[in-house]
């Protein structure tokens, strides 16, 4: 052998972007989509209170550059409202891939506490394996 050559094996039979552990790969899918979702509707909060502001300063805006000023404000309103939309795509492709990956995998094999932390996920499966 070389010096200068390096050999990884790894684990025999195990493939690249496998977990072990199914019920652990879901809590942190489930995680990720939560997150994604909550951060997606503060921002749309956000949005929404500086387009309110940002208006209301707009109708009582007297000057061009007040005006200007003011509208500004209402695009950067607007970006976020951009990015929130994208955050909840995003979650809604996230949330499909995760019913992709677990669609055969059977529900009373995940530990409790992870169903807890995704009912609604866990209510969808079993409403789809039910329809099969």
């Amino acid at each position: 052998m070389d010096e200068q050559e390096l050999y990884h094996y790894g684990v025999l039979g195990m493939k690249w972007g496998v977990r072990r552990n199914p019920s652990k790969a879901y809590g942190k899918a489930e995680k990720k989509r939560q997150k994604l979702q909550s951060k997606a509707a503060s921002m749309h909060r956000k949005a929404d209170t500086k387009a309110y502001i940002a208006s209301g300063k707009i109708s009582r805006s007297k000057t061009k550059k007040q005006l200007k000023k003011n509208s500004k404000k209402l695009n950067q309103a607007l970006q976020l409202n951009f990015k929130s939309e994208r955050l909840q795509r995003k979650a809604i492709k996230w949330e499909k891939q995760m019913d992709k990956v677990f669609k055969d995998y059977e529900i009373n094999r995940i530990e409790q506490k992870t169903i807890l932390k995704g009912k609604k996920f866990t209510y969808e499966l079993t409403r789809k394996k039910s329809q099969r």
